[in-house]
């Protein structure tokens, strides 16, 4: 410390200076020999083990989408396999997978039960042999045909669809079991394996002679269970039996509508399925479509005299068939009126069109008009230099000017040089279908039907060769019913039994009762929903069929396929009842 004149002195200190510390450890510039050894082992070594991990990793994978093939090619061949019930063709690998594992299980079962090989396999398959023994005794040998069935039902129906059905084939399987196991136990203690121990156990709280009928009924609650047949309908096709005639082509199909589970049965169907019976002649004349209680009511029509050339080719068509069959005559159908107003200039819609032509200044005039049974189609012919847009766009004046909503306008009539307007009449006119039928009596194809007629009074018909698929729409009142009777008495005015079978589906009950008991019904008029829809699904199977047999036999449509079997060039092979 120093003091300086002004006042205490100030005292600074130096901050020493640490001393390097000595040099332990020092890093050698180069890698000593065993250092890099050891490293190098340590990397061989960490390289195996990724290499090892590699390879199982591989394995898996292998493994694993080879089990995924095996079970979706499994699930795909389960579900072509017919069926009496819906089977999509779609990909559902877990279910594919659980049916895959259930038929293996059954294959291994059947081989340690049915095979008795030697050697290292042989010591394997002794393991489930040894189980299925343990726990069926006498009816192990039987235990793979359930495993394997229920494999391939898991697989071909899609989850959630038959889910239900499939518990119930799974608990069937296991109270057949039950019961056999427990009687076999009955009559030989140890017989029926660990199931039919303690289900023969009855005996212990009843005698034997009290636990077989359990033991009995428990084998009926299974079948029943897993094929969905009861014994009374057991019972009820046997006695249908002694009295059935030769079967029918459609037999396939009443019993798969009769082999219905009772829980898809409704209580409210009242609808009988009999056998099949020779039809009758006095079966074969139906009510006319348009026949009703207010028929009773109207005054008979004027009858016109038929065509003599359409009588004459109706009188060669062919009414007796070889099983005594007889065609209604066409004569039962009524006939139309024979007059027909015309229509002139001084017609209330001819004036009104005029009217609205003149009132908008188009050079345009009505040239003439054609009533058909509902519309009446105006020609109107235009002016020079007038576009056809000027009188289309009118419509609604048309409309209008006449009280409808109801004008459909023809930019062109066909054949003619002139725009259409077409109108509703007043006063319709009834087109009967035996007038249709009449008018085309020349064409005598078996599936051509009357639709009505046109605008020109000609005769509209429709073959239904030419169309696989129809649909009829239409809001309420507009003729659904009517349209769909007018096809089936056409269908029954020129068809026999051999030649068309129908299929009729009734939901609401009361739409198709007058063609009970008609000779051409594959079964009775189905109004069960859900039989409807397993005889639909048989319809679709029968078409695809029947669409196999033209390709095999290189025909385009049905009458060349027809043709050929009249002609001997198409047999049924042998033992087929196609």
């Amino acid at each position: 410390m120093t003091a300086g004149p002004s006042g205490p002195a100030i005292a600074v200190a130096a901050k020493p200076t640490p001393l390097p510390l000595p040099r332990t450890h020092s890093r050698p510039d180069k890698e000593t020999p065993m250092a890099s050894t050891t490293r190098r082992r340590s990397a061989n070594k960490k390289a195996e083990v990724d290499h090892g991990a590699a390879i199982a990793r591989w394995c898996g994978v292998a493994t694993r989408a080879t089990w995924h093939r095996a079970a979706r090619g499994a699930g795909r061949l389960a579900r072509r396999l017919p069926s009496p019930h819906r089977t999509p063709e779609v990909d559902l690998p877990g279910h594919d997978h659980a049916g895959l594992a259930l038929l293996l299980t059954g294959l291994t079962v059947a081989a340690a039960q049915w095979t008795n090989p030697a050697g290292p396999l042989g010591r394997i398959l002794d393991v489930p042999a040894a189980i299925t023994d343990a726990l069926l005794g006498g009816l192990a040998p039987l235990a793979p045909l359930p495993l394997i069935w229920l494999a391939v039902q898991v697989m071909r129906h899609p989850a959630g669809t038959h889910t239900v059905r499939t518990l119930a084939q799974a608990a069937g399987t296991l109270g057949i079991a039950a019961g056999l196991g427990g009687l076999l136990d009955l009559a030989a203690p140890g017989a029926g394996g660990l199931i039919g121990r303690l289900t023969g156990a009855l005996d212990l709280v009843l005698s034997a002679w009290g636990a077989a009928p359990i033991l009995i009924g428990l084998v009926a609650a299974g079948l029943t269970a897993l094929t969905g047949i009861t014994p009374v309908a057991v019972a009820t096709s046997i006695a249908a039996l002694r009295r059935r005639t030769p079967a029918s082509p459609a037999t396939d199909l009443i019993d798969l509508i009769d082999a219905d589970d009772e829980d898809d049965v409704d209580q409210d169907d009242t609808t009988a399925m009999p056998t099949a019976t020779t039809a009758t002649p006095t079966a074969a004349t139906p009510a006319a479509p348009g026949d009703s209680e207010e028929s009773a009511s109207r005054p008979p029509r004027p009858r016109r005299a038929a065509d003599p050339a359409t009588t004459t080719v109706a009188a060669v068509s062919p009414a007796t068939t070889a099983g005594g069959y007889q065609l209604p005559p066409v004569s039962l159908l009524a006939a139309g009126e024979s007059t027909r107003r015309r229509v002139g200039p001084g017609d209330a819609g001819w004036m009104a069109l005029q009217g609205v032509l003149d009132e908008f200044k188009v050079a345009a005039k009505v040239s003439g008009a054609r009533r058909g049974p509902t519309v009446t189609r105006y020609e109107i012919t235009l002016g020079p230099g007038v576009k056809v847009q000027k009188v289309t766009g009118l419509a609604k004046n048309f409309g209008l000017s006449v009280g409808t909503e109801n004008v459909r306008m023809l930019d062109t009539i066909p054949g003619k040089s002139a725009v259409g307007v077409e109108l509703p009449n007043p006063d319709r006119e009834i087109v009967t279908l035996g007038d249709v039928i009449r008018s085309a009596a020349r064409d005598q194809h078996r599936l051509l039907v009357g639709l009505g007629q046109d605008i020109d009074g000609s005769a509209v018909t429709a073959n239904l060769a030419a169309m696989p698929h129809i649909l009829i729409g239409g809001a309420t009142g507009a003729g659904k019913s009517g349209c769909l009777n007018t096809l089936l008495v056409s269908l029954l005015t020129r068809a026999t039994p051999e030649e068309v079978r129908l299929l009729l589906i009734d939901p609401k009950r009361v739409e198709l009762t007058a063609y009970e008991g008609l000779p051409h019904l594959v079964t009775p008029i189905i109004t069960n929903a859900r039989k409807a829809a397993d005889a639909l699904e048989w319809v679709v199977r029968e078409m695809d069929m029947r669409y196999d047999d033209m390709a095999a036999h290189g025909c385009r449509h049905v009458d060349e396929y027809n043709r050929k079997v009249r002609a001997g060039q198409i047999t049924a092979p042998a033992g087929s009842d196609r």
